[in-house]
C-alpha cells in the first residue's frame, strides 16, 4: 500500500506529464498551422502572378528574359522570386528547429 506522501508525489507527477503533452500537442498544432499558412500564401501569390504581371506588362524588345518564371518585367519577377524563397526559408527553418527540439525532449 502507499503512502499519502507517494499518492502524492505520484498525482504531481502524473498531472506534469499531461500538463508536458498537452503543452507539445499545441506546440506542434500551431506549428502545422504556420506552416501551411505558409505555403498557402506562397501557392497564392504564385497563382496570382499573371494578373499582376498583365497590369505591368511594360517589356520591351531589348530588355532580357530575367526571371520570366514569374514574370516578363526582371524587377518584378526578382522581387516575387526573393520575397518566395525567404518565406519558404522561414518556414523551413522553422520546422527544423521545432523537430529538432522535439527530439530532445
Amino acid at each position: 500500500m502507499r503512502t499519502d506522501e507517494e499518492r502524492l508525489s505520484a498525482m504531481h507527477k502524473r498531472a506534469e506529464q499531461i500538463e508536458h503533452r498537452n503543452h507539445s500537442l499545441k506546440t506542434w498544432g500551431i506549428t502545422a498551422v504556420a506552416v501551411a499558412a505558409s505555403i498557402a500564401l506562397i501557392v497564392l501569390v504564385g497563382l496570382s502572378m499573371p494578373g499582376i504581371v498583365e497590369k505591368t506588362q511594360t517589356l520591351t524588345p531589348d530588355q532580357g528574359m530575367s526571371a520570366s518564371v514569374f514574370s516578363s518585367s526582371s524587377i518584378l519577377g526578382f522581387v516575387v522570386i526573393g520575397i518566395m524563397a525567404f518565406a519558404l526559408g522561414i518556414t523551413v527553418t522553422i520546422l527544423c528547429f521545432r523537430l529538432k527540439r522535439s527530439q530532445k525532449s
